[in-house]
């Protein structure tokens, strides 16, 4: 429930000062631009053919999908599965960007367990049990 709370703040200051993220985000943006890290863009959210697949895939590896992009279009299925997207009205393009912060941060405190794997692959075990 945090989650969602948390995305529809960042929805609500989308909309009321036409930003990227809120003001005290907005550094974690900047910062996850300059330092390189590929950004997940909402054109990046488009079904593909292997993702259903994945969603059932119990023994799914997080760390051997190719690449942070394919891991967050994975977060966002998850969501839409869930209907959490279309539930809480979340516009792509605040998805993305928490995504983006979420992975950014993750990145940031270089801890080797709780990491932007680790986090996307209990919500895949949690889903996949569901």
């Amino acid at each position: 429930m945090e989650l969602m709370m948390k995305l529809k703040t960042i929805q609500k200051d989308e909309e009321n000062n036409d930003a990227h993220l809120k003001v005290e985000n907005k550094g974690n943006y900047l910062s996850r631009i300059s330092s390189g890290i590929d950004t997940i863009d909402p054109a990046d959210f488009v079904p593909m053919e292997h993702d259903r697949e994945n969603l059932a895939n119990w023994n799914l590896s997080i760390p051997a999908l190719e690449n942070d992009l394919e891991k967050s279009r994975l977060a966002w299925r998850i969501l839409d599965r869930l209907k959490l997207i279309d539930e809480f009205k979340i516009e792509p393009k605040i998805l993305a960007n928490f995504l983006n912060d979420v992975r950014y941060l993750y990145i940031k405190n270089k801890n080797p367990f709780h990491n932007y794997d680790h986090a996307l692959q209990g919500s895949l075990l949690l889903f996949v049990n569901n």
